[in-house]
């Protein structure tokens, strides 16, 4: 008891680090699937401290775990309003807002999915080298009819700088 104790005021006091990724301990949580201790411990994080927005982020993800989109949303548009300049908040909160399009009716996906977009090319200008922003647009792109805003003639010649730099210093090769 007192050792359990104790493992969850360290992963208290550790549940983001400073970049506002989910610290190590709180991920293995989420890989062992413990998602009822993660989410209180994050939501006593947030209890004693309300503008953590790495709390909000790492609890949003417990919400992904858990299938819940819409929380998720809701949890990382405020992360992302509190450090507006965090790539990490926008790439994931592009991912939930995914997962929410595929949920929802054909009337509200399209205003879903063009969120989802800004959201990553948001990441994207932020931190190019950010590769869950960069693989999810591609998907997007690869999926979504140029019509409404996808289509695969959309990446040809679009590529960010330094993945153009990268292949000239590869002699052409990606």
């Amino acid at each position: 008891m007192r050792l359990t104790l104790r493992l969850l005021i360290l992963l208290v006091l550790s549940v983001t680090t400073s970049s506002g990724q989910c610290a190590p301990e709180f991920q293995k949580l989420l890989v062992v699937r413990q998602l009822s201790v993660a989410q209180a411990t994050l939501e006593t994080q947030l209890a004693r401290d309300p503008r953590d927005d790495g709390a909000l982020h790492c609890l949003a993800r417990v919400a992904l775990e858990r299938d819940d989109a819409d929380r998720a949303v809701d949890l990382l548009e405020k992360a992302a309003a509190k450090r507006p300049r965090s790539a990490e908040h926008h790439v994931w909160l592009g991912l939930a807002l995914r997962l929410q399009a595929a949920r929802v009716g054909t009337l509200r996906a399209p205003s879903i999915i063009s969120r989802m977009k800004t959201e990553l090319e948001t990441a994207l200008a932020l931190d190019s080298t950010q590769a869950d922003a960069h693989y999810a647009l591609l998907q997007f792109n690869a999926q979504v009819p140029e019509s409404f805003g996808g289509g695969i003639g959309k990446g040809a010649g679009s590529e960010p700088d330094h993945v153009d730099a990268r292949k000239a210093i590869a002699g052409g090769r990606p």
